[in-house]
C-alpha cells in the first residue's frame, strides 16, 4: 500500500508531535522497595531550543538520596537533604541524557512524587512530575519472628506426635507370630 505524499507528511508530523508531547523526565525503573536501596536513572529529554544547564530532583517524604552519580561530561552532582543536582554541564536543544541517583525508601507502600526541574541559561525553568511507588518490603523482624515460632513450634509438635506413635508401636508385645 502507497501513501499519497500529503498522508505521509501527516504521519510523519503525527509521530513527531506525539513523541514531543509524550517526551519528559522518566524514571527507570519506577519503583524502589521499602527498606530498601536502588539506583534510579532519570531520561531527561531537552525539549526547548537552548541548552539545559542543570537537573534538579527533590523527592518525597518516605524517600531519602543516597548518593548523586556523576553522569560525566562536566556535570557535577550535589546531594542536600532531599534534593540531588547536577550542574556543570549542557545538554543540547533535542538531545537526551540520564542522571542516576540511589535512592532509600523507609515510607509505606504506595505511589509518590518525584518533582523534577531542568533549568537553562536563560533563566527558564521545565518541572516535570515524575511518578514513582514505593514498594512493600519484607515484613518486619517482629513479624519475622514470630512466624517463625509458630511454625517450630507445629513442626517440633509433629515431630513429636510422629515419634510417640513410633515408640508406642514398637513397644507393643507380638500378639503371634
Amino acid at each position: 500500500m502507497r501513501l499519497a505524499p500529503a498522508s505521509a507528511l501527516t504521519a510523519a508530523t503525527a509521530l513527531v508531535v506525539t513523541a514531543q508531547a509524550g517526551a519528559h523526565v522518566t524514571a527507570v525503573p519506577t519503583f524502589v522497595t521499602s527498606g530498601q536501596r536502588a539506583t534510579i536513572t532519570l531520561v531527561a529529554p531537552n525539549e526547548r531550543q537552548v541548552p539545559m544547564s542543570a537537573l534538579v530532583v527533590i523527592v518525597p517524604p518516605g524517600v531519602s538520596i543516597v548518593e548523586a552519580v556523576p553522569p560525566g561530561d562536566g556535570w557535577k552532582p550535589m546531594v542536600f537533604e532531599d534534593t540531588a543536582s547536577w550542574s556543570g554541564g549542557s545538554l543540547a536543544a533535542g538531545a537526551v541524557t540520564s542522571f542516576s541517583v540511589v535512592l532509600e525508601a523507609s515510607g509505606d507502600p504506595g505511589d509518590v512524587t518525584l518533582e523534577t526541574h531542568q533549568h537553562y541559561p536563560d533563566g527558564g525553568h521545565v518541572r516535570w512530575d515524575v511518578p514513582f511507588t514505593i514498594l512493600p518490603g519484607p515484613e518486619s523482624s517482629g513479624s519475622t519472628g514470630a512466624v517463625l515460632f509458630v511454625v517450630g513450634a507445629i513442626g517440633l509438635l509433629l515431630i513429636a506426635t510422629v515419634g510417640a506413635v513410633i515408640w508406642l508401636r514398637r513397644s507393643r508385645p507380638l500378639q503371634e507370630r
